[in-house]
């Protein structure tokens, strides 16, 4: 059941929840703010400068929750390694050129495929040639 603020309540935002990232011993609050968001229930926050191998820690805090749980959904975008974060310091490789995952996909279906498929052929020739040994 939903419930709502009382109505002597200003300003009463329910369910609030807090997002914070951290990374590097700073904490990065949402929405250019230097603290929590206590008026938005849509938050984002933008950490720039990220090194390579720097962990980040997101959490996510309620605040004046109306009821004991809150569902919610979190949604992390950027570069988290692979060939998008590689820096090509001598300009021969670009990621769409280096990038050889829907190859590399490519050749192990076609391995998923053909595997079993040449098995099941040397299975049934060698099937063959005992059932052809056993007439002799």
């Amino acid at each position: 059941m939903e419930e709502g603020s009382p109505p002597s309540c200003v300003s009463c935002f329910l369910n609030d929840l807090d997002l914070t990232v951290s990374v590097g011993g700073v904490t990065y609050f949402p929405n250019g703010l230097s603290g929590p968001d206590r008026i938005n229930n849509a938050e984002r926050v933008i950490v720039e400068g990220v090194q390579n191998q720097d962990n980040a820690t997101i959490t996510v805090t309620a605040y004046n929750l109306a009821n004991f749980d809150q569902q919610y959904s979190l949604v992390a975008t950027g570069c988290f390694g692979g060939v998008t974060n590689q820096i090509f310091a001598n300009g021969a490789c670009s990621v769409f050129v280096c990038d050889n995952s829907q190859q590399t996909r490519m050749q192990t279906i076609l391995m998923a495929v053909f595997i079993p498929l040449g098995v099941l052929i040397i299975c049934c020739g060698g099937h063959a040639l005992w059932k052809r040994r056993q007439q002799l």
